[in-house]
C-alpha cells in the first residue's frame, strides 16, 4: 500500500515574512527574544519592550520593533505570531526550517468534543538537516568544534573497542570510521499540561562539549493527546513520523541529501535506573517503619536533616542538592503499606548525590546483628562504587574499572534481592524486583565499551523539560496537532540566539 504522508509543500520561506536582521540585536532585544524563545507569551515581550523604549528615549530599531507588536499592544493576540513571522522564521543563520509531514493525528471536535482521526500537518526536524548546518559556513569552525567535537573523532575511535556489540553487522565497521561521528538519540515524555504530557526526541553529538541547549538538536516535539496508536500503520502518527527520522538517518550516514522514499524502523525506550528503588526503601525505612524515636512528621524531619549535614560534611556542591524531602517523594501518603516504594519528583542528578548520603546514614545503622541493615548499607555501597568509576572515567574506562563497575553492580542487585527477601518476610512491601533491574545489568555491560555517563539520559531528560515547558506554553488555545509547528520554530529562533551571543573560540580555550 502507498504511504500518504508526504512533505508538505511551502517549506520555502514565507513570502510574508519581514526580513529581520537578527545579527544587529542589542542585548535586551537579545534577551527578550531568548525568553519568548523559552515559552514567555508575546504580549509580555511587546509590554517590556515597549517599556523600554518610553523609559530610555532613543532605542535600538529591534527594540522598537518588539514594541510595535500587535499595534503597539492594542492588538495582543497577534503578537506571538508576528514574532514567529518576523524573528523565528527569519533565515539569519540559515538554520534548518522544520518539515512539516502529513500524518494521521486524533483531534477533538470544537462542537461535540467528539474524538476523529484526520490527516494534518506534524512539524519534525531531521538529522541531516541538522548536521548539515551544524558543519556548513553558516556557523564558525570553533562553533562546529565545541558542537560536534570532530576534532577528537579519531582519538575517540582508535580508543574504541572494536568488539562493541553496536559495531557488530554495523556497516560504518567496513568504512573509515574516524570519518563517523557518534551520535546519542534521547526519547522522552514530560508532562505539559494537566492531562497530557509531550514525546519529545532529540540527538546530540557525543564528543560535544556544549551545554545541554546548544548541543540537543530538536527532532519532534509532539503532544500524546494528538498521537493515533492503530495496528493499521497507515493509521499509525507514530509510524510515519519515525518511517521519515529514519529515512533521514540514513541520509546522514550516506553523507547525502536524500532523494528517495524512505524505509519505516520502530526505537524503543528504555526506563530510568534502580537507584530511585533504593533510596526509597531506605527513606521509608527511617520515616515509616519502627526504629527512630517520634512520629512520622518528626521523622521526616530527622532524616532530611541529616541528609543535609551529609551534604555538607561530603562537600556536594549546592546545585546538586535537593531542597526538601517527603514523604510523597517515596510513597503514597494515602496507602504507605499498600504499594511499594519508589522515587519520585527528584531529578535523576540529585539522585545519584543523596547515594553517598544515605551510604553514610545506613552505614550509621548498621548492625551486624540485623543481616537486612547490611545489606541495605551493601546496595547503596556498590552503587556509588559504580557512580565514582563511571564519573572518573573518560569516554573509555580502563580494564580495572571495567571490572569494578560489572562487579559492583553485580554485587549491588544480589544485596536488593536479599533486602526484598527479608522484608517479603516480614510482611513489608519493600524492594520489588522491575525492569529496571535488567537494565541495570546492562549498564555494567555497556561500560565494557564506553562510559555510559556519556550517553546517560541527564541531558536527553533535561531537553525534555525545556521543551515541555515550550509546548505548554505554545498552547494558548492552539490545537494539539499544530504544538509541534510552533514549537520547531521557537527552537529555531532560540538556537540562533544561542549561537549568537556565544564566543566559542573563548570557551575551547
Amino acid at each position: 500500500m502507498a504511504s500518504k504522508w508526504k512533505r508538505k509543500k511551502g517549506l520555502e520561506p514565507d513570502k510574508d515574512v519581514v526580513a529581520v536582521d537578527t545579527t544587529e540585536l542589542s542585548p535586551l532585544g537579545h534577551c527578550l527574544l531568548e525568553q519568548f524563545a523559552a515559552g514567555a507569551s508575546g504580549p509580555s515581550i511587546q509590554k517590556l519592550a515597549l517599556a523600554a523604549t518610553k523609559t530610555f528615549g532613543e532605542s535600538p530599531a529591534d527594540l522598537i520593533d518588539l514594541a510595535s507588536l500587535g499595534n503597539f499592544g492594542r492588538n495582543p493576540g497577534n503578537c506571538a505570531e508576528q514574532l514567529t513571522t518576523r524573528y523565528c522564521k527569519s533565515e539569519a543563520g540559515n538554520l534548518p526550517r522544520p518539515y512539516l509531514l502529513e500524518v494521521p493525528v486524533r483531534v477533538r471536535s470544537n462542537v461535540d468534543c467528539a474524538v476523529s482521526v484526520v490527516t494534518k500537518d506534524v512539524a519534525i526536524y531531521l538529522p541531516h538537516d541538522w548536521f548539515a548546518w551544524v558543519v556548513s559556513d553558516h556557523i564558525s569552525e570553533d562553533a562546529t568544534e565545541v558542537l560536534t567535537g570532530l576534532s577528537g573523532l579519531q582519538k575517540f575511535w582508535s580508543e574504541h573497542n572494536k568488539s562493541d556489540p553496536k559495531l557488530k553487522g554495523n556497516p560504518i565497521s567496513k568504512q573509515k570510521m574516524e570519518k563517523y561521528v557518534p551520535f546519542v538519540v534521547h526519547g522522552d515524555g514530560g508532562a505539559f499540561q494537566r492531562n497530557d504530557s509531550i514525546n519529545v526526541l532529540s540527538m546530540r553529538s557525543l564528543l560535544s562539549a556544549a551545554n545541554v541547549g546548544l548541543s540537543q538538536f530538536l527532532l519532534f516535539s509532539i503532544p500524546k493527546a494528538c498521537v493515533n496508536k492503530s495496528d493499521d500503520i497507515e493509521e499509525d502518527t507514530m509510524h510515519h513520523i519515525w518511517r521519515a527520522l529514519a529515512w533521514s538517518f540514513e541520509a546522514l550516514f550516506r553523507g547525502v541529501h536524500p532523494v528517495a522514499d524512505h524505509q519505516g524502523v520502530v526505537f524503543a525506550l528504555s526506563g530510568d535506573g534502580v537507584t530511585a528503588h533504593i533510596l526509597a526503601n531506605c527513606c521509608f525505612d527511617f520515616v515509616m517503619k519502627p526504629g527512630w524515636v517520634g512520629g512520622q512528621d518528626v521523622k521526616m524531619k530527622a532524616l532530611f536533616h541529616r541528609v543535609l549535614q551529609q551534604y555538607e560534611e561530603l562537600c556536594i556542591a549546592s546545585e546538586n542538592r535537593i531542597g526538601r524531602l517527603q514523604p510523597s517523594n517515596f510513597c503514597n501518603p494515602k496507602n504507605k503499606f499498600g504499594q511499594f516504594p519508589s522515587m519520585s519528583g527528584i531529578k535523576a542528578r540529585h539522585l545519584r548525590y543523596l547515594v553517598p548520603c544515605f551510604r553514610e546514614i545506613c552505614d550509621h545503622e548498621k548492625d551486624e546483628r540485623k543481616p537486612y541493615t547490611v545489606h541495605r548499607w551493601s546496595c547503596l555501597h556498590h552503587m556509588e562504587i559504580v557512580y565514582q568509576c563511571l564519573e572518573k572515567a573518560s569516554l573509555h574506562l580502563d580494564p580495572g574499572a571495567r571490572r569494578r563497575i560489572a562487579s559492583s553492580m553485580d554485587l549491588c542487585l544480589q544485596h536488593y534481592t536479599k533486602c526484598c527477601k527479608l522484608c517479603m518476610q516480614e510482611g513489608f512491601l519493600q524492594w520489588n524486583i522491575t525492569h529496571k533491574h535488567h537494565l541495570s545489568c546492562h549498564l555494567a555491560a555497556q561500560a565494557q565499551y564506553l562510559n555510559p555517563k556519556f550517553v546517560s539520559t541527564y541531558t536527553g531528560e533535561t531537553m525534555v523539560g525545556y521543551m515541555a515547558s515550550l509546548g505548554h506554553a505554545c498552547l494558548n488555545g492552539t490545537p494539539p496537532h499544530l504544538v509541534p509547528e510552533k514549537v520547531c520554530w521557537r527552537f529555531r529562533l532560540g538556537m540562533w540566539l544561542k549561537l549568537l551571543g556565544q564566543d566559542f573560540a573563548e570557551d575551547e580555550a
